[in-house]
């Protein structure tokens, strides 16, 4: 792992190309639900939907500006893009920099707020430090008043994960597993007491909204381990806790070593197991699947005391106009009589430079469909 971790030969334009991509592959549930109104002299508020327009390369429309602190980590987990062992573009952010980033985006009306995570840079109290000082400068130094919903870093500090809480509107505290063998196949450092201490203290504290990921179809895991792992889960209290199953990244090495995965019906099995979050109150709100996923499965997202993130829903099922910039974008006009008109961005830079008259003619197109009474 280089030892250049602050990257000054990158401009922040490209740390922002090279993080906000790394940071696709760190999924969560980044509902809202929390409501603040503005205050005179502070930027910013935020509503318990969750739901603003802001616009990725893809043509997605995102409420959050999703980024990771640093895509350096120490560690090598089996199942992720990011881990030390694999050969990728590196950068760090500073917390001045992610500060601009967020400011800047939100004052253009981009981004409603802030999704941060992190790899782990040097050790979890170095990284937790860096988090911290990131969202300290946002709220007290720019008087950032809108979402912020951070992923803790297992094993940090309780003072530092205590100040991170206060500062955030949402945390995440993402076990995976409790299984100590199943973290030990997968290469995670932290121990199951250490997401119990974690959700102790995010308890005790009062932290307004708590979201824990769990994956099922993990290495060294089975039905009746997962089992325990919800069993244990469901006595920290989280707001909403997302099931995710394994997807088998091309690039992690449970795919490049030829590690035999949990067969279909062990990954079944798992799943099976949630009628315990429904009996214990919480119900499926959200759904969707990615690529690669074990026995072509799904992840859902349950929650509880009216927790749900409506944000998710409208995106996923195309009831809102996504406004699109950038190359290879998608943008979608739901028009008033229940159709959708596409218009694709041009993906290399090359073409959109040279198909620009048509691009800017296809915008004044969208821009009037959206005049007439898009939605």
């Amino acid at each position: 792992m280089s030892t250049e971790f602050i990257n000054s030969n990158y401009t922040i334009q490209e740390k922002l190309q090279i993080l906000a991509d790394a940071a696709k592959y760190d999924v969560a549930c980044t509902s809202s639900g929390s409501s603040r109104r503005g205050k005179k002299g502070e930027l910013g508020n935020t509503e318990a939907c969750g739901i603003c327009h802001s616009f990725a390369a893809d043509g997605r429309c995102i409420s959050l500006l999703k980024i990771l602190m640093t895509n350096h980590c120490a560690y090598d987990c089996k199942y992720c893009i990011n881990r030390a062992s694999n050969d990728v573009k590196r950068a760090t952010f500073t917390p001045e920099e992610i500060c601009e980033l967020t400011i800047e985006f939100y004052r253009r009306n981009y981004i409603e707020g802030l999704f941060l995570s992190s790899g782990i840079l040097i050790s979890p109290d170095y990284t937790m430090e860096l988090i911290y000082q990131t969202l300290y400068q946002l709220r007290v130094r720019h008087h950032f008043n809108g979402y912020i919903h951070v992923k803790t870093i297992p094993g940090a500090p309780d003072e530092l994960l205590a100040a991170a809480g206060f500062l955030a509107d949402r945390i995440s505290v993402n076990p995976q597993s409790l299984e100590p063998q199943v973290l030990a196949a997968i290469g995670r450092k932290h121990s199951p007491e250490d997401i119990e201490q974690a959700m102790a203290l995010a308890t005790s504290m009062g932290f307004p909204h708590v979201n824990m990921d769990l994956i099922a179809g993990l290495p060294a895991d089975t039905p009746e381990g997962f089992r325990r792992t919800l069993d244990r889960c469901l006595t920290f209290g989280a707001d909403n806790i997302t099931v995710h199953t394994l997807t088998l990244k091309r690039a992690s090495r449970i795919v490049i070593e030829d590690q035999k995965e949990n067969d279909y019906a062990d990954v079944a099995a798992m799943l099976e197991k949630c009628h315990l979050l429904a009996e214990a109150g919480y119900r499926p709100y959200y759904l969707y699947r990615q690529k690669y996923m074990s026995g072509s499965f799904e992840n859902v997202g349950w929650s509880r005391d009216n927790l749900d993130c409506l944000y998710n829903i409208y995106m996923m099922e195309e009831v809102h106009t996504i406004l699109s910039l950038g190359g290879g974008g998608m943008n979608k006009v739901n028009l008033p009589d229940g159709t959708l008109r596409r218009f694709h961005n041009p993906k290399f830079p090359e073409q959109y430079i040279e198909m620009l008259p048509s691009v800017l003619e296809q915008k004044q197109e969208l821009f009037r469909l959206m005049a007439d009474g898009a939605k």
